[in-house]
């Protein structure tokens, strides 16, 4: 009985190790993967983080290049605008002086 009683113990001590390092085991491998997932949440919101910046960058950007391309816009429209008032008013002078020419030339006649 005394053998028999000494090999359960036995079993039981071994079942017990076995059960104890298993759960070391495992405990060393959740605290990893804990590492781990730490470490790619990091990554992620660095990277995160980094875009929200580009983002904000690239639209300032576009904002600033909008600006620019709507005050070329204005400027030509006007320098346009000029123009044509300058032809425009050089037309009319031009047939203000074939009118007065036409006028010469009929009183002339008569």
């Amino acid at each position: 009985m005394n053998t028999q009683l000494a090999f359960a113990f036995g079993m039981l001590v071994m079942v017990a190790v076995i059960m104890i390092v298993a759960i070391v085991v495992g405990m060393v491998k959740a605290v990893r993967q804990q590492d781990k997932l730490a470490s790619l949440q990091g990554y992620v919101e660095d990277k995160s983080m980094a875009l929200e910046k580009w983002i904000e960058d690239t639209n300032r950007s576009i904002d600033v290049n909008r600006q620019e391309i709507e005050r070329r816009i204005d400027e030509d429209v006007r320098i346009l605008s000029d123009e044509i008032g300058h032809v425009l008013r050089l037309m009319d002078s031009r047939f203000d002086k074939f009118e007065d020419k036409i006028t010469k030339k009929q009183i002339l006649k008569d």
